[in-house]
């Protein structure tokens, strides 16, 4: 009964809008809506899915169970006629796999994106790493440039060399190693 003395004292209803702490899972769900930090010493632990529409930075060390990386696929065009294609750094920062246009008819060269354009859009700390995929689906050898304040590394010491070949693919890192250089490594495999 409301309001009724007990031997230890008088009882008290409280409802559950009132209890401390977050009932998640249940019929008693409390829903947030938080336009700014949501902060917690503890631990967060969910068993549903989780979705997050924007940016998501850790500052710790990250343990993922079976990740599936996901991106689009880019196709890296040129002009009729023209000799030189340029990966640009959207291509580079949204996608894992591209293709080269096949209007490429005769040997080509193929430039990354500058340093300055990848740090503005995704290698915004130094030791920041992306992946590329590149697939020449043309006919005709490509030669891959770095763009400006880049270095290209790629397996020489086996008589390896810049130039992907017809129907070959190149495995493209992008490193930022200081606020204004970056390196990539470039492996190539054949089908």
């Amino acid at each position: 009964m409301f309001g009724a003395a007990t031997a230890f004292g008088p009882n008290h209803y409280q409802a559950d809008v009132f209890l401390q702490g977050l009932y998640g899972g249940t019929s008693r769900q409390l829903s947030i809506s938080n336009s700014g930090l949501l902060t917690t010493s503890g631990g967060i632990i969910n068993s549903g899915t989780l979705t997050q529409s924007a940016a998501l930075t850790a500052s710790s060390d990250v343990r993922l169970k079976s990740p599936v990386l996901t991106g689009s696929i880019a196709s890296i065009s040129q002009t009729a006629g023209a000799t030189t294609s340029v990966i640009t750094a959207a291509q580079v920062c949204d996608s894992n796999y591209a293709t080269t246009t096949p209007s490429i008819t005769a040997a080509s060269t193929l430039t990354t994106p500058s340093a300055v354009t990848l740090f503005a859009d995704c290698l915004t700390t130094n030791g920041d790493e992306v992946s590329l995929i590149v697939l020449n689906t043309t006919a005709s050898t490509t030669v891959v440039t770095a763009g400006a304040s880049s270095t290209l590394y790629y397996d020489g010491a086996t008589g390896g060399s810049a130039t992907l070949a017809a129907s070959s693919a190149a495995m493209l890192r992008f490193v930022r190693t200081s606020a204004t250089t970056l390196i990539i490594i470039m492996n190539q495999f054949k089908p």
